[in-house]
């Protein structure tokens, strides 16, 4: 890019969500108050976030640039099938690829392309009714208002018109 400085940053913030899933900024659609955005995160794999308009704008999410779709994995849902019959569009297809048995509640991590995993935490007995085992496909579903939104800092690119 002709006339660009490139600044590298650092920052310090760690998040305690397992689910930092990275993405590119498919669609971007604004309303008065909250914004529709949604990033592929691999092929026919697409995440949607309602955030507020104002976070769009902070965040400068446009078309094209890369963001992370950040979900605690105790709000991540499973399903062994897709369904047309719920609210949220929010269906990541994945492959389990391990799952971490606890007395309570399980750790179910599925592969959902584009080098992400997507973990949820589920009732152990939600394991034994979906019959879900290690190399099963399954789908990890999030309401889009659950999902935050971010991008990296560390790296910027400013045109400061030179």
């Amino acid at each position: 890019m002709k006339g660009a400085i490139k600044m590298t940053l650092k920052t310090t913030m760690q998040l305690s969500a397992k689910n930092q899933i990275k993405g590119t900024v498919v669609g971007v659609k604004e309303g008065p108050v909250d914004a529709i955005v949604t990033l592929e995160i691999a092929e026919d794999n697409l995440i949607t976030a309602i955030i507020p308009v104002e976070a769009v704008e902070r965040l400068g999410l446009t078309v094209g640039i890369p963001a992370y779709a950040i979900v605690s994995s105790f709000v991540v849902m499973l399903s062994i099938d897709p369904t047309e019959k719920i609210s949220t569009k929010n269906q990541l297809k994945g492959t389990v690829v391990r799952i971490k048995t606890g007395n309570v509640n399980a750790n179910v991590e599925m592969d959902i392309g584009g080098n992400n995993i997507i973990n949820a935490t589920i009732p152990v007995d939600a394991i034994e009714r979906l019959g879900l085992n290690v190399g099963d496909t399954a789908y990890a579903i999030a309401s889009a208002y659950i999902v935050m939104l971010g991008v990296d800092p560390t790296e910027l690119v400013m045109d400061f018109g030179h």
